[in-house]
């Protein structure tokens, strides 16, 4: 049996185990109090004599009492036991799909190979994984992609719509963990680690740092992006760029 399940199966047991005991608990505690047919209200144990209810001492108090006050404190804090694990175990589930996401965009060759593209100037690129080892890879310089995403007339350029088609298929996922982030699954400072820097090139917005570390100019990319996205309204990448522009900049 993996982790996963032993941990999930675990949960599920504690939570049962909790209720169980909770329930058990208010059941099996008795009456505290009733009232005497002198119409006196007492508390079993005590004499009933008086006007007033005396205070219990500790002597007065029958076993079976004694008992239910116990049995229905383990069960309030076997039921809060049961909850927080339970939450615990949520939040870890929760993180396992927000890694999973993460890792199936980094594992996909398509989306690194845009990523290298867009960091390096020229990148080596598997573009044509279907030929042979001496055709299947191309040296791939950043005015080449500036290129591909700007136009929409290939010609017989096969690189240019082979690299058009590759950055096509990187905003798709990019779209994907947008819808995540929209329907709350995964927080955009979740993503701060893996897509900061990516999106940084994508909106110019790390032109200074490039420039100061490899000397390379991303303006003319960087405005490609932003014209592809005008010019087919993909408004899910602008939104997507906003979020993770907008949640990661303490952290830059």
């Amino acid at each position: 049996m993996n982790a996963k399940v032993f941990e999930n199966r675990k949960s599920t047991a504690l939570v049962g185990l909790g209720t169980t005991v909770a329930v058990l608990g208010f059941a099996l505690m008795p009456a505290q109090s009733s009232v005497q047919p002198g119409g006196t209200p007492t508390i079993a144990g005590s004499t009933g004599t008086g006007s007033a209810v005396p205070g219990l001492k500790l002597a007065e108090l029958k076993w079976s009492d004694v008992i239910g006050g116990l049995t229905a404190l383990g069960g309030i804090v076997g039921f809060s036991l049961a909850v927080l694990t339970y939450r615990s175990s949520e939040k870890w589930k929760r993180s396992e799909f927000v890694a999973a996401q993460i890792n199936e965009s980094h594992s996909d060759m398509i989306n690194e190979s845009v990523i290298r593209m867009m960091d390096y100037d020229p990148a080596l690129i598997d573009l044509f994984p279907n030929k042979p080892n001496e055709a299947r890879y191309v040296k791939v310089s950043l005015a080449t992609l500036v290129n591909s995403i700007s136009k929409e007339d290939f010609g017989e350029s096969q690189e240019e719509f082979q690299i058009r088609q590759y950055f096509e298929h990187f905003l798709l996922s990019l779209s994907r963990l947008n819808y995540f982030m929209n329907s709350g699954a995964i927080k955009p400072r979740e993503l701060c680690a893996d897509f900061r820097y990516i999106v940084s090139l994508m909106d110019g917005t790390g032109k200074k740092m490039k420039e100061k570390n490899t000397g390379v100019d991303i303006t003319d990319f960087s405005n490609a992006v932003k014209n592809y996205l005008s010019r087919w309204r993909d408004n899910d990448i602008e939104d997507f760029m906003q979020k993770i522009s907008d949640s990661c900049k303490s952290r830059s």
